[in-house]
């Protein structure tokens, strides 16, 4: 009888350690979900301790997913794409990248991509500049998201675009109607 009580606390141990290192191997693997399914906007980049900062004239922004990541850079109308692997809830590799460029962008707009691309080495052979950190960051009613790659170079990026004067034009074109003068002479 003593031997049968052994056996089933022997196994119900074992189930319990089993549940117990899938359910942490199930959390540490786990994204932040406030980095998934939306667009953040690339506002600065520091590679080799030198920034290089989005204006006006240049642009570019990524996108996270459950299994891959891609950048955009409308003035190019270029960016890549690559699958991702995270590892706990702030770590994620890149693999199997590839570049789509238009090279009808302006040379300002085209450095920056091409910087953007460096950053996470999409344009060097595999393995690029894996790993990379995050980390998101509260930053009055927007999102930092800080990335950072093997080499300690950042990726700084913002959930809010940045507008341009282009854009602030149309918005105030766009929020004044313009009315026909009338006589009431």
């Amino acid at each position: 009888m003593i031997f049968v009580y052994l056996v089933l606390n022997f196994l119900d141990m074992k189930y319990l350690y089993i549940f117990g290192f899938l359910f942490t191997y199930v959390i540490c693997t786990a994204q932040d979900v406030e980095l998934l399914d939306k667009e953040w906007f690339l506002n600065e980049m520091v590679i080799n301790g030198e920034s290089y900062l989005r204006t006006q004239n240049v642009d570019g922004s990524a996108f996270f997913y459950e299994e891959e990541v891609y950048t955009s850079h409308p003035m190019c109308q270029g960016g890549f794409g690559a699958t991702t692997t995270y590892y706990g809830n702030d770590v994620f590799e890149i693999f199997e990248g590839i570049i789509l460029v238009d090279f009808g962008c302006n040379p300002d707009a085209m450095a920056f991509m091409g910087k953007h691309h460096s950053f996470y080495g999409i344009d060097d052979v595999p393995p690029y500049n894996n790993p990379f950190d995050y980390i998101i960051e509260p930053n009055g009613n927007d999102q930092m998201l800080t990335v950072t790659n093997v080499n300690g170079d950042q990726a700084i990026y913002g959930t809010q675009p940045i507008l341009t004067v282009e854009g602030l034009i149309k918005v105030l074109l766009l929020s004044f109607q313009i009315l026909p003068k009338m006589n009431y002479c």
